[in-house]
């Protein structure tokens, strides 16, 4: 009897707007398990070690060799968290579950943070700390974030990309003079980061509108873009001197892109802009990611997975193999996706029950299936199960506040106190 009167009485609340259990947005440092690179992909399976395939002349599958793998066959030994993305360059680094940061292949530019530029075939420390959480891997260039919100980036600097106010590259981790940081993602030639405040900053090249400051400048100190957002993804056409684009999702759940008219979907203007457009048609977005060619996205209702940009080689998974798209394409088979991540010529993605899929050229066995034609435009499995850090989905937001209005029932049967203000309950 006493617990039905205390969630009455909690419904009560509810109903009145004492208390809220709806889901709110929430800038955290996101989860990852998957990263691209240039035609490359790694995963972390559900043993907790890290599988690579694709091209490895770098020694970016971080296995002991330089040998292409056709298939995700490859171990990287160690109990692992988090998996950097980015889809650009030749190298990629991960978070161990202890906190330690890590990174191997390409290190032409000093990207693996180790005070080198030789390459690395297998997996070396960054330092020394044990307080990293997230970060993603560009070209030539690297950004991580510590516990404390600080962020920190190595590498090529030749725009500023780093964050840091000059244009000195660096061989390991330099502070940028963004605080608080709680999401970054790192392009060729520029990078994007949101704050715990829901702030936008971008900073390095500007000339295509990427920082979205409603300029076509660049700048080596973060720039902010106007308006309340909770996650960034970064990309460029093609390394070296290429367009660069950038898209975001507003704390309301709608997705925005600006800089190259390319990778702008149309509803937008045709020519490169330096404000944010809202991607068209509608609903809301729960996550977004981009490459070189393509950009994807999530939608928040059902977990289905949208690309759009060139689709020559079928890396838009919508398919067909045309040579692009402007508007939003539904990839095949009615999936509930939980992330995707882009290549150059393709891309991969994890469903909701963990599976593993690519889709796109079959560049260097990027597809991670060893008979795969040379276009796949339609999501083939890789047969493999993904673990590590797994990326949140809207339903965890009810699961969590179930759980706060149970503990709340059983501290008043205990007598406890328990003091609740509106929004306590939210996401």
């Amino acid at each position: 009897m006493v617990i039905k009167k205390l969630f009455a009485a909690v419904a009560a609340l509810v109903i009145a707007g004492t208390i809220s259990i709806s889901p709110a947005k929430a800038v955290t440092a996101p989860s990852s398990n998957i990263g691209g690179m240039h035609n490359s992909v790694c995963t972390i399976v559900s043993n907790g070690t890290i599988e690579c395939w694709g091209d490895n002349s770098s020694g970016q599958l971080g296995g002991g060799s330089n040998a292409t793998e056709p298939v995700p066959i490859n171990y990287i030994a160690g109990t692992w968290q988090y998996l950097f993305n980015g889809g650009a360059g030749d190298h990629m680094c991960a978070i161990k579950s202890n906190g330690t940061l890590w990174c191997w292949g390409d290190n032409s530019y000093g990207q693996l943070g180790n005070n080198s530029t030789t390459n690395a075939v297998t997996p070396v420390q960054v330092g020394s700390d044990f307080t990293w959480i997230t970060g993603s891997v560009g070209f030539n260039s690297t950004c991580a974030i510590k516990s404390n919100g600080t962020l920190w980036c190595w590498g090529d600097n030749s725009y500023g990309q780093l964050g840091n106010g000059s244009t000195d590259a660096s061989l390991v981790p330099a502070q940028s003079t963004q605080s608080g940081v709680a999401t970054v993602s790192v392009a060729d030639q520029h990078a994007c980061a949101v704050t715990t405040a829901a702030t936008l900053w971008c900073w390095g090249k500007g000339t295509t509108g990427e920082l979205g400051d409603g300029s076509h400048l660049s700048s080596s100190s973060p720039v902010q873009v106007t308006g309340s957002w909770t996650a960034v993804t970064a990309g460029q056409t093609n390394p070296d001197d290429s367009p660069g684009h950038t898209c975001a999702l507003q704390t309301n759940s709608t997705l925005w892109c600006w800089g190259s008219a390319d990778q702008v979907p149309s509803g937008g203007p045709v020519s490169d802009t330096s404000v944010p457009v809202e991607v068209p048609g509608g609903g809301l977005w729960r996550s977004v990611t981009t490459g070189p060619w393509s950009t994807c996205a999530i939608k928040s209702a059902d977990a289905s997975l949208w690309c759009w940009g060139d689709s020559y080689r079928g890396h838009l998974g919508n398919g067909t193999t045309s040579p692009s798209q402007s508007t939003p394409q539904a990839v095949t088979g009615g999936h509930a996706w939980l992330t995707s991540v882009q290549t150059h010529d393709s891309a991969c993605g994890i469903l909701t029950d963990l599976s593993i899929w690519c889709w796109g050229a079959q560049n260097y066995g990027v597809i991670g299936v060893a008979d795969a034609p040379g276009a796949n435009p339609d999501p083939l499995p890789l047969h493999r199960t993904a673990g590590g850090g797994l990326p949140p989905t809207d339903r965890d937001s009810g699961s969590r506040n179930g759980a706060l209005l149970l503990l709340a029932g059983a501290l008043a049967v205990a007598g406890a106190g328990l003091s609740l203000r509106k929004g306590s309950l939210a996401k």
